[in-house]
């Protein structure tokens, strides 16, 4: 049956039966009396006979009754009709929840409470964007940021806007100075192909980490990073650089002797 046929029998203009018998596949001994008074070919309504089975028409290789049920494209159409509900319930469940979590927060108050709402929800924005931005680039120069979301507490206007001027500030300084640390960067990750992984670990001094840190190194360069993880094979990445970082600020690159000379630096 054609997806044509499918939607005729869908809107109930025709039945199976009578599709199949406007393509000549359907013969009129297959059809049972058509009731009077009712414009669909091929049911038996008020009535069964021996050529007509309870239920209406009976085609050969079909079920009992024929409807849409049986179509292949109507029950493509059914399955995504399904997904598509499943994947909306899911949404608006979502959508409902989330204002409630935010509002159980002390102190939270709707930017749609405010006074200027869309001033106050623009403002929100922008420095959830710029607070991002300055505790990424904090991270990849080894500072642990750990900022509260204030803006959350306040529709002060002037307040909001103080706060993005700071968190801008802040989100540019750090860029400037992964700019300013780059060309070390660079010259500590030659050092580092030659040591070892992010989380070696070498007994003969202990050494550990990525720079093969012993003890001394760590408690000097990174003590913050020890009372936090541990040894440097436990710190993040960043965390090690930072730390080789500070080596090389205070004696260079002489505490990785033979990676510095394979790498130029010696």
């Amino acid at each position: 049956m054609s997806p044509g046929d499918c939607a005729g029998v869908r809107a109930g203009i025709y039945t199976p039966a009578f599709a199949l018998a406007a393509r000549g596949v359907l013969r009129p001994e297959h059809m049972g009396p058509t009731a009077g008074g009712t414009k669909r070919a091929g049911t038996a309504i008020g009535r069964n006979t021996a050529e007509s089975p309870p239920g209406g028409v009976r085609l050969r290789g079909w079920s009992r009754r024929a409807s849409s049920r049986q179509c292949f494209c109507c029950r493509l159409r059914r399955e995504a009709l399904k997904i598509s509900l499943a994947a909306a319930t899911v949404l608006a469940a979502t959508t409902i929840t989330a204002p409630s979590a935010l509002a159980s927060q002390p102190g939270f108050i709707p930017w749609w409470q405010a006074p200027h709402p869309k001033l106050v929800h623009k403002l929100r924005q922008e420095i959830r964007l710029r607070r991002d931005r300055a505790v990424s680039r904090a991270w990849k120069l080894g500072i642990i940021l750990t900022p509260r979301n204030r803006e959350r507490l306040t529709v002060d206007v002037p307040t909001l806007e103080a706060m993005d001027a700071r968190w801008h500030l802040r989100a540019h300084r750090y860029r400037a100075e992964l700019r300013l640390r780059a060309p070390v960067y660079a010259d500590l990750a030659c050092i580092h192909s030659y040591e070892g992984s992010w989380w070696a670990y070498s007994p003969a001094g202990p050494y550990y980490g990525g720079y093969q840190m012993d003890p001394s190194f760590e408690q000097s360069y990174g003590p913050d990073y020890v009372a936090i993880w541990g040894d440097a094979n436990s710190w993040p990445a960043p965390m090690q650089t930072a730390a080789a970082y500070r080596a090389t600020l205070a004696v260079g690159f002489s505490p990785w002797p033979s990676s510095a000379a394979a790498c130029g630096l010696l």
